[in-house]
């Protein structure tokens, strides 16, 4: 028998396909899509991404707080998110992973945001001053890497959960650069193992690496041929080689 509940599962599962372009028949299935092709029916495994000869892929990079690096673009409500990140389980406050550098109490803003009490990731949208709505994705944060994913106002992550929220067409187009470690009042400490934030000309598909030349950790945009590096101070460390 249907009920409101079960009405509201079919239609986020049947939303989850629509997505993936797949067939799935429960909503657990459907976010294992999500989480395993990340929006594209499994067509792109950003786990086996190689680099240039003169880099070296590290299973992230991570950040003491003080490191961050600046997008070329901003947000809109159409762009397409697909990431592999983890917050420091030890913040003592919230921390944005994914930030515009000019979210302020006059613009609505788009952000992923490891949230301390209880530690989850959740994207937010709005106005400091009038309120931030978030959408929870993920329940708890072990300090771990997981895959998350944006689309079409769907947020979900690999432990497979999922956010749908019908107000967040409220997203304004930010032409602000968004920066990765940062936060609108600190930086993260935190990790990246890649980054792909997709709009409608352009895109970008960073991942964690090192130069071999002279060491120099940081992000390869693997769609423009770009080495992105520290915009802070001190430096970013490394997982290993990958």
């Amino acid at each position: 028998m249907a009920t409101p509940l079960t009405d509201a599962i079919t239609a986020l599962t049947t939303y989850a396909n629509g997505i993936t372009g797949k067939s799935d028949t429960n909503l657990p299935d459907a976010v294992r899509s999500l989480a395993d092709g990340y929006g594209h029916g499994g067509e792109t495994d950003y786990d086996a991404v190689t680099l240039p000869e003169e880099y070296q892929r590290v299973e992230y990079i991570e950040s003491s707080g003080t490191q961050f690096i600046r997008l070329p673009f901003g947000f809109s409500p159409s762009d397409e998110i697909y990431t592999k990140m983890a917050i420091d389980t030890s913040m003592g406050s919230d921390m944005f992973m994914v930030c515009p550098q000019t979210w302020n109490n006059n613009n609505n803003r788009f952000g992923i945001i490891g949230v301390n009490m209880p530690k989850k990731f959740i994207v937010a949208y709005g106005n400091l001053s009038t309120g931030v709505t978030v959408m929870a994705a993920q329940t708890t944060n072990d300090g771990l890497l997981h895959k998350y994913g944006y689309k079409n106002k769907l947020f979900w992550s690999d432990d497979l959960a999922i956010a749908y929220g019908p107000g967040a067409a409220t997203f304004g187009a930010d032409t602000s650069n968004l920066k990765l470690f940062y936060g609108y009042n600190a930086n993260t400490k935190g990790k990246i193992a890649y980054y792909v934030h997709k709009k409608e000309n352009t895109s970008v598909a960073l991942y964690a690496c090192y130069r071999k030349a002279d060491g120099v950790i940081g992000l390869y945009d693997v769609d423009n041929d770009v080495f992105y590096t520290n915009d802070g101070t001190g430096s970013f460390t490394k997982g290993a080689d990958i």
